[in-house]
């Protein structure tokens, strides 16, 4: 069993590992690994909206420009990230990251390098 994101191999089980996930598991390997792997990813996002709602909340409230904030998660997401203020941790490293500060390449230019 191969574990893909966006068609990159992250993990391949074999056999014997699929056996060690079954020794405590009642339900078939993959739906356990899905499910697993949905509430990691979930969970990391919900930590992370979270630290930016505590340190925006506070910033968004005291700007007079700001009419009004937000209930969606995603339009308070955007609200934030479209700010000039806004600044995300590869940012302040100085370093680019593919969707995140620096835009989607076609699939032969894909890499993460310093800012210049």
């Amino acid at each position: 069993m191969k574990i893909k994101f966006d068609d990159e191999e992250i993990l391949e089980l074999d056999e014997t590992t699929l056996k060690l996930f079954g020794k405590e598991l009642i339900e078939c390997p993959f739906e356990d690994i899905k499910r697993r792997l949905k509430w990691v990813i979930t969970h990391k996002l919900d930590q992370n909206y979270k630290k930016l709602e505590d340190e925006w909340l506070p910033k968004l409230r005291q700007d007079d420009s700001v009419a009004s904030i937000p209930k969606s998660r995603k339009e308070f997401c955007e609200l934030v990230f479209a700010r000039d203020d806004y600044k995300c941790r590869a940012d302040i490293e100085g370093i680019e990251i593919e969707g995140i500060n620096k835009p989607i390449a076609a699939p032969e230019e894909k890499t993460s390098k310093k800012k210049e």
